[in-house]
């Protein structure tokens, strides 16, 4: 009997044996994490599943009178990446690197809307991106709406941005039509420019590869260019371009997939003269 009881206990404790390692082997699943619309970026900004971009910009050329332009862009991405640098925010256009799915979207989520209009999609196989653009637009709609019917990965998405674009007051902030590069040349920026996260303010002689950009801080009321900043701008009459980049960003978690929405308002002044 004693050993008869023996057996069952030893068979017993490995069947337990067994059936904890069984569980041990079973992976945790992950865990689903959704959060409300924050402004701002997320903590980690460089692992973006959905990058949704809207532009407006207004350019005045010399003394002629200010012409609008719209600008939107949308990427998505399984794995995360940083999906922001798929974009030249300064030219407004998509970047082509060597490999462009290095930083660009791979995911087609349908038809993408801001403001109900219809991005165009671009790209097939591992390269899916989404652009729109309106040229001499006759009002700025301030509101914006994003839109997309999703896939079996992405949920859809139906949100209104309530932070509104950054503001730029253009008929207070003085830019002269001509500045000596030989001479510091300081802009004050006052109140005129609100509601950002990030402000840059780019001078170039028209050539983009000797551009000279400052990043600003938050509530910045002044930028200058010296004199050694400007040294090697060529002087030229009509080819000064001046540009205000106001931005701020929110951010969402839908099903464990990071958006950021970038809101950017830019302010260009072209056709400027530069002397010695």
């Amino acid at each position: 009997m004693k050993l008869q009881a023996t057996l069952i206990l030893t068979f017993a404790s490995a069947l337990l044996i067994v059936s904890c390692k069984k569980k041990s082997n079973v992976p945790p699943q992950p865990t689903i994490i959704n959060t409300e619309m924050a402004y701002g970026l997320p903590e980690n900004n460089k692992a973006i599943n959905g990058y949704l971009y809207s532009c407006i910009q207004t350019n005045v050329s010399g003394s002629n009178s200010a012409v609008y332009y719209i600008y939107a862009y949308a990427a998505f991405s399984d794995p995360a990446r940083n999906l922001i640098n798929s974009y030249n925010h300064y030219t407004n256009t998509k970047v082509f690197a060597g490999n462009m799915t290095a930083a660009g979207g791979n995911i087609d989520v349908g038809n993408v809307y801001v403001n109900n209009q219809n991005l165009n999609k671009s790209g097939g196989g591992s390269e899916f991106y989404y652009m729109y653009s309106q040229n001499n637009v006759n009002a700025i709609n301030y509101a914006i709406n994003w839109q997309h019917e999703g896939n079996k990965t992405f949920k859809p998405i139906n949100t209104s941005l309530n932070i509104g674009y950054p503001t730029i007051t253009t008929n207070s902030l003085v830019v002269n039509n001509s500045f000596s590069k030989g001479s510091d040349l300081t802009i004050n920026l006052g109140n005129n420019i609100t509601n950002y996260d990030s402000l840059i303010v780019s001078l170039n002689d028209g050539n983009l590869s000797r551009a000279i950009v400052k990043r600003l801080p938050k509530n910045s009321t002044s930028v200058t260019f010296t004199a050694q900043d400007m040294m090697y701008l060529y002087t030229s009459s009509y080819y000064g371009q001046i540009s205000f980049y106001a931005i701020n960003y929110s951010n969402i978690t839908i099903d464990s997939k990071v958006n950021i929405f970038e809101l950017n308002n830019q302010y260009i002044r072209s056709n400027l003269t530069i002397t010695p």
